[in-house]
């Protein structure tokens, strides 16, 4: 880790001490040796309102005092060079910080508050009608100390700083990594491009914005724990081949899907009343689990009954006959594309 000496005292300045960058020298110098810096004016420069140029007391000495850019406790524009990675937080511009507080994101399944500038709180007191938020970033060895008081929809931050670097994008990957848990049989991609469309703007270079090929990652990753287990290797293939009484059990799960929607289940319950014991009954079992009681694939979910279903043959097929009228000179070009696209559209 870089060492920086104060340029005054010739001490270590620390992370969690007020110190400012020489815009000239760049070295730093404690807020109190002689910077004639107040505290209040060094709150507003950590939040990008200070001074635009900070002049260390060594430097100083050669600006002549026109010149000089060295501030008193009435100044307040704005600052850039004031906290850097080593020593803080780094403000990037002065656009204001909004907040968001989104349900479900923690890891523990709580509601998050997340910044526009790249950091994330979690909820630390409720207390009446104030919450008392603390910066996510919670090492043992190296806790951040950043806290934000909510009251209603205002929000207060607090006086410590962050001691780590801001995670631009952030909230988008919260927010995708719980839609992606709540609809794991929906694209990750389709999520991703969602999500991104609502909260980014698309006007704005691409660097700027989350690579959607990681969220997509990063989704999938976080779902995959939520999907049901595939079923094992039960080891009855010769059974099902030789017995007649598996094979016929098998053939009526098989075609549950076929069948009314309210004849599903008391169907299934007469198929597994006939079932004693033996490698038939896993498949019972993770029939029932899987298909039957399970929330995540609800019978309504699989059912196919008097819908239509269409292969990728009989797709080909229609196609064909659309290439052969469109040849004969009997349908239009435009009447073709508009056949087509009718012909890709979910029944």
């Amino acid at each position: 880790m870089v060492r920086h000496l104060c340029v005054s005292c010739r001490r270590t300045v620390r992370s969690m001490q007020h110190a400012l960058c020489c815009d000239v020298c760049e070295q730093w110098q404690h807020r109190k040796c002689g910077t004639g810096v107040s505290v209040e004016v060094y709150w507003e420069c950590s939040r990008g309102r200070g001074m635009d140029r900070w002049v260390c007391s060594e430097c100083s000495k050669d600006v002549p005092i026109h010149e000089s850019t060295r501030m008193d406790a009435s100044v307040s524009s704005s600052a850039h060079s004031l906290i850097e990675d080593a020593i803080g937080p780094v403000v990037p511009d002065n656009t204001p910080v909004t907040y968001s507080v989104e349900e479900e994101t923690s890891q523990r399944g709580k509601k998050k508050l997340f910044t526009s500038d790249g950091f994330s709180f979690t909820v630390r007191l409720q207390r009446g009608e104030s919450t008392y938020w603390w910066c996510s970033v919670r090492p043992k060895e190296y806790r951040c100390k950043a806290t934000i008081i909510q009251k209603g929809n205002n929000f207060l931050p607090g006086h410590q700083l962050h001691n780590h670097p801001a995670k631009p994008g952030s909230h988008i990957a919260a927010v995708i990594t719980r839609d992606a848990k709540a609809n794991i049989f929906r694209a990750a991609r389709t999520i991703v491009e969602e999500i991104m469309v609502e909260n980014c703007d698309l006007r704005e270079p691409e660097a700027s914005r989350p690579d959607p090929r990681l969220l997509s990652r990063v989704a999938n990753r976080h779902r995959q724990k939520f999907r049901p287990e595939e079923p094992k290797d039960l080891n009855f293939q010769v059974a099902y081949r030789e017995r007649d009484d598996i094979n016929k059990c098998i053939r009526k799960l098989m075609a549950l899907p076929l069948i009314p929607e309210e004849h599903i289940k008391p169907s299934f319950e007469k198929i597994s009343a006939s079932v004693q014991d033996g490698p038939l009954k896993d498949v019972i079992n993770y029939v029932e689990q899987t298909w039957i009681t399970s929330r995540t694939w609800p019978i309504s979910s699989w059912c196919t009954f008097n819908q239509s279903i269409r292969t990728n043959n009989e797709i080909q097929a229609r196609i064909f006959r659309l290439w052969e009228t469109y040849s004969s000179g009997d349908l239009s070009t435009s009447s073709l594309l508009k056949k087509l696209g009718m012909l890709y559209t979910p029944v």
